[in-house]
């Protein structure tokens, strides 16, 4: 039975109708102004809301939302308790029902229900309307509740107050503790789309921003509108292109930036969009994400947040969920002309891009030959393949590579056998010729001792290469010719040079050593000199000597000149008088070579008396010399 149905079966049962005095509040359901309330007190709104029920009727409803204040499209929480009357004796109740009407705008979120009533609820997202049947309520039971969610996609003031109850049924009293939720507007949401999506280097795209306000309140205005967008390295402003927020917009070309202040959505107005043209200038798939955007006011970057379509229905992307811009890079070629014969060794190799990018190549067949820039360097006979490669750049995409197969000239025969022999400073190298020297124009000998290489040509099946004293030598050779080296013929064991012997006089030389203050004439025990050679075998052992007597001053290895510089001391206790300094070592063709400097040693000669013997016989003289000074004096007399 409905409301008035029940009261008449009151009175017919003498049940006296009583009023409970109520202050329901300002109004009915409807949606008012979205500001929000100064105060939201439940407890005391509660408190100072009344409820109408008839004498005898255990139970009443009461209302309260989960959330005071909420944004268009959010969803509160709305609990609806059945409250038993604690001035009325309580029994065990069932059949209870009750149905609600929401407000204007306001309606069920979903179909999630929480329910400890028993009874039967079925909310529907979308229904304005909700109804609860079935609930059954134990004597010892104070209340139990029912709780569903409810949205708005209207900002205004919206409350469940008596005129939202529409019917009962059962041991209910028809008023409603009443309760108020406020919708406020939403910022609108930002979000983007390149068009075209996909362009080249060098290219242009409009880049849309769209600005979408989902109040559907026809008086709601958003104002204040601003962002800043910072587009990623490899993009750049063009110019705006077009601005329905109002406000103002920035897009200097050739920047970065794209900024909006002061825009507008007004009353009536739901979107608006402002754009900018941006060029590609590198190539590379672009994505716009919530960290290029900055200084956001009165506006939320819905970027990640997928749209189902480009806004205004164009031809953009189908679900921007990110802006995105596909920028291709330019397309080049490689031109490598086929290569020559190559013999084995280094050369170089050539070719262009069309992008005017340099080349580099590549070896496919790094046993036989291996690439290093340009370079090519030929290890052996055999299949020599190289592609030339443009790996591309932010503009260029790599280009196709270009393959070249490479024929390799046949090396020279390589000598059957080499052998050395020692001497001073010097090692003579001998080898034998292969049966076939027609492809050979002359050898090239080799001595190697650790980091010490020297080498020598000759035509000739000998020749002779420096060598530091007491080092030992492993020889090698090979033949040299039109196509390059032979492989490489080494020799059996070690060969290990002498060092110059030191005749016991000056050997005879116009070959003049120097010093590092030019040709000196003079020095002093003790003094330190450096000398200067050259026209020796490189890296050969070249003996410093002082003669008269010979002196063995040090040793020195030449530089792959043949030239050397050593520092060494006049020995304290060499003679005074004239001296010759001879440097002796050997000259390239393994000859002895020898440079002299004549040098006067100054100072007191340490042959015969020693210096201290003759300070003291100094001494002896100045101290007699005083002697007869004093008895030669007259003696002052003295009277008394």
């Amino acid at each position: 039975m409905d409301w008035s149905q029940r009261r008449r079966a009151a009175a017919l049962g003498a049940v006296t109708a009583v009023a409970v005095a109520a202050t329901l509040g300002a109004g009915g359901g409807g949606p008012a102004a979205a500001a929000a309330p100064a105060s939201h007190d439940k407890a005391s709104r509660h408190q100072a809301a009344a409820v109408t029920i008839l004498n005898g009727f255990q139970t009443h409803l009461r209302a309260a939302f989960a959330e005071s204040t909420i944004r268009d499209h959010a969803s509160s929480g709305l609990t609806l308790t059945v409250q038993r009357d604690p001035n009325v004796t309580a029994s065990d109740l069932t059949g209870i029902g009750f149905t609600i009407d929401l407000p204007e705008h306001l309606v069920v979120a979903s179909s999630d229900v929480a329910n400890d009533c028993a009874g039967t609820v079925n909310p529907n997202p979308g229904d304005a309307q909700l109804v609860v049947s079935g609930i059954d309520l134990a004597a010892a039971d104070p209340q139990c509740t029912v709780g569903i969610a409810v949205t708005s996609a209207h900002s205004g003031s919206y409350t469940i107050d008596n005129s939202a109850v529409t019917s009962t049924a059962g041991q209910i009293g028809a008023g409603i503790t009443p309760d108020t939720l406020v919708v406020t507007t939403a910022p609108p949401t930002l979000s983007g789309y390149f068009q075209p999506g996909d362009i080249t280097v060098g290219d242009t795209s409009t880049l849309t921003f769209y600005l979408y306000r989902a109040d559907q309140n026809p008086t709601a205005v958003t104002s204040g509108i601003a962002w800043k967008l910072s587009l990623p390295a490899g993009l750049a402003v063009v110019a705006s292109s077009g601005n329905t927020c109002g406000g103002t917009v920035t897009a200097t070309a050739g920047s970065r930036t794209f900024t909006l202040t002061g825009g507008v959505i007004g009353a009536g107005d739901f979107n608006c969009q402002a754009a900018v043209q941006v060029r590609g200038n590198a190539g590379a798939l672009y994505e716009l994400h919530a960290d290029t955007l900055t200084q956001l006011n009165h506006v939320e970057a819905a970027f990640g947040v997928c749209i189902g379509s480009t806004p205004g229905g164009g031809s953009g992307q189908s679900a921007a969920c990110f802006p995105q811009l596909q920028v291709d890079k330019l397309t080049q070629t490689v031109t490598f002309p086929q290569p020559g014969p190559r013999k084995v060794g280094d050369s170089t190799l050539s070719g262009t891009a069309s992008s005017g990018l340099p080349v580099t190549f590549r070896s496919r067949t790094t046993g036989v030959c291996t690439t290093k820039g340009t370079t090519l360097t030929v290890k052996t006979e055999g299949v020599c393949t190289v592609a030339a490669v443009q790996v591309g750049n932010g503009v260029y995409a790599e280009a196709e590579s270009e393959d070249r197969t490479i024929e390799i000239l046949p090396r020279p025969p390589a000598p059957p056998t080499v052998s050395g022999v020692a001497g001073q400073s010097s090692i003579t190298v001998t080898w034998t010729a292969p049966d076939d020297t027609s492809a050979i124009d002359d050898y090239q000998a080799t001595a190697r001792s650790g980091d010490i290489v020297s080498s020598c040509e000759s035509t000739a099946l000998t020749c002779v290469l420096g060598a530091v004293a007491g080092q030992a030598y492993t020889l090698s050779v090979v033949s040299r010719g039109p196509n390059g080296s032979s492989r490489v013929t080494t020799g059996a064991g070690t060969v290990t040079a002498s060092a110059p012997r030191i005749p016991s006089s000056p050997p005879p030389t116009n070959l003049i050593l120097t010093t590092t203050d030019g040709r000196i004439t003079t020095a002093e025990p003790g003094q330190a000199i450096t000398f200067l050679g050259d026209g020796f075998a490189a890296f050969s052992t070249v003996v410093l000597t002082f003669y008269s007597d010979p002196t063995v001053l040090g040793t020195v290895v030449t530089d792959a000149s043949g030239a050397f510089r050593k520092s060494i001391l006049v020995p304290a206790n060499l003679a005074a008088g004239a001296h010759t300094a001879v440097a002796q070592g050997v000259a390239p063709d393994g000859t002895a070579r020898a440079m002299a400097l004549d040098i006067t040693v100054q100072g007191l000669p340490v042959t015969g008396p020693g210096v201290a013997t003759l300070l003291l016989l100094a001494t002896a003289a100045i101290l007699a010399g005083g002697g007869l000074l004093l008895a030669s004096r007259p003696r002052r007399r003295t009277t008394g």
